[in-house]
């Protein structure tokens, strides 16, 4: 019973419940994106009803075979550990850590939010990622 008053809570209540679990408080842009993030998914699949951080903590650990470079990628490979700095594989460039408890500049934009999911999710799985994938990497993001 508990976890079923928490799975509607989760639904219907993104805004008020999440920040009770998150270690680091959600920005009023990333609450927004989450509630558009949370239509879409419905959307998308009628029997959606939450956002997994276990499963935002798998996508981010998950290894992809590139189908052209026969070469496996994830999140980690540049980013490493979310807490720290991370670095680009093929430019080296530098990244910011990832984790908005280790870098108060993470998902304050909806633009930059868009533009990394979008170029991101690309380059690790070679498609777009659905709304469910990028709201579960949010709350895990957020959870650390």
């Amino acid at each position: 019973m508990k976890h079923c008053l928490i799975l509607i809570a989760l639904f219907f209540l993104t805004p008020l419940v999440i920040p009770l679990f998150a270690k680091t408080k959600l920005t009023p842009v990333a609450m927004a994106y989450l509630n558009n993030l949370k239509v879409e998914a419905k959307k998308e699949d009628p029997s959606f009803q939450y956002f997994s951080v276990q499963k935002g903590q798998d996508l981010f650990q998950k290894e992809f075979m590139h189908s052209r470079k026969k070469k496996n990628r994830s999140c980690q490979t540049c980013h490493k550990k979310p807490t720290s700095t991370g670095r680009h594989e093929r430019t080296g460039k530098v990244i910011q850590p990832l984790a908005p408890s280790a870098n108060r500049k993470r998902f304050v934009k909806k633009s930059k939010i868009n533009k990394w999911f979008k170029r991101n999710c690309k380059w690790v799985l070679e498609r777009e990622c659905t709304a469910k994938e990028k709201g579960d990497f949010l709350i895990w993001a957020f959870s650390l």
